[in-house]
Formats: C-alpha cells, structure tokens, sequence
C-alpha cells in the first residue's frame, strides 16, 4: 500500500485476501465464527478505508475473502454468510453508510466467492440470505 492510488486500485483483491488470510487462524486454533468474522471484516474495512480503499469495495473484498478463507477450512458458509451479513450492519453505522448498501455489497461478495467455489456453495451461501437481502441486490442490478 505505498501510495493511496494503488490501494484503490487494487482494495477489492486487497481485502480479500486479507480477510480470507485471516479465516484461516481456525486452522491454528478453533474459534466460533462470529469470533472470528466480525474482527476480521470490521478491522479490514477500517483501515482499509484509511489507506485510500472505497469502504464498498473493502465490504465487497473482506466479505469474498471471508467466503472463500470459510471454504477453504470448512467452515459452515451458511454462517459466515449470515455473520458477514451482521458484521456489514455494524460497520455500516460506525462508517457512515447506509446499512442497506453495505449488506447488498457483503450478500454480493458472498455470492460471488460462492459462484467461484461451485454451485454447492452458491446454494448454501444463497439459502442463508434473507429474502430482502436478495431482493436489494436485484434493485441494485436494476439501476
């Protein structure tokens, strides 16, 4: 991150790998999800929002790489979905953005971490988001 252009050039990738580098602690020692997913996507956005990253793309990233570092362990990606949902809540309000948008950006990169694991995942990780979560990624398609 030498200067504020790279890091947003390159936040989304950034982040991802950051937060899937960090799913994989449970390796090390176990943990529950949500001990490990809120830290982890909560950190990753702020400071990644202080290095120059757009706080959507930092949501979009961390919530990929929380995705795909769930898969990668085995973790349950039905909750690290719903976890990550929870955790965009929370670092919408302590950002500045609206709840709404952040959980359509963290269902959106959970989505498409799941399509670049397989149609397994994209079933699980879909199943555990709320109806209204999908339904505001589809206005967002829209417009």
């Amino acid at each position: 991150w030498k200067t504020r252009e790279v890091a947003k050039e390159h936040g989304i990738e950034i982040t991802r790998q950051v937060a899937r580098g960090a799913m994989h602690v449970v390796k090390e020692k176990p943990l529950a999800v949500e001990e490990l997913v809120s830290p982890v996507i909560s950190s990753v956005v702020k400071v990644s929002s202080r290095a120059g990253v757009n706080p959507l793309d930092a949501i979009l990233g961390a919530s990929q790489g929380i995705i795909q570092g769930a898969a990668e362990t085995g973790i349950d990606l039905g909750e690290a979905t719903l976890q990550t949902i929870l955790v965009a809540r929370e670092v919408a309000a302590q950002i500045g953005l609206s709840e709404d948008v952040a959980v359509a950006k963290a269902a959106e990169g959970a989505l498409q971490a799941a399509e670049a694991i397989g149609p397994e995942a994209v079933a699980e990780v879909a199943e555990s988001l709320p109806d209204e979560i999908l339904a505001l990624g589809d206005k967002g398609d829209k417009q």
